[in-house]
């Protein structure tokens, strides 16, 4: 990227309280352009500049993150077919 260049700035996040804490709105076209679903993670990241910038998990945090849920989930499977 040209150092000079200005950064495009994506759409405006909405603030909106969710119970007692405060959520971001994501615009749909950002989460259809990040294949977001329900319950995924982001990661806010402190930029240098003070600009706030979102990660997504690695594949492996992904990964691991599902195995975990599944884990969870089926704990009770799990610990019978393991008799």
């Amino acid at each position: 990227m040209n150092e000079n260049a200005t950064p495009k700035l994506g759409p405006f996040l909405k603030v909106t309280r969710l119970g007692d804490s405060l959520g971001v709105v994501l615009p749909q076209e950002v989460v259809e352009r990040l294949g977001l679903k329900d319950g995924d993670q982001l990661s806010a990241v402190e930029q240098a500049d003070g600009s706030v910038g979102f990660s997504l998990p690695t594949s492996r945090e992904r990964t691991m993150q599902v195995a975990r849920h599944v884990m969870q989930r089926y704990s009770e499977t799990f610990r019978i077919l393991a008799k």
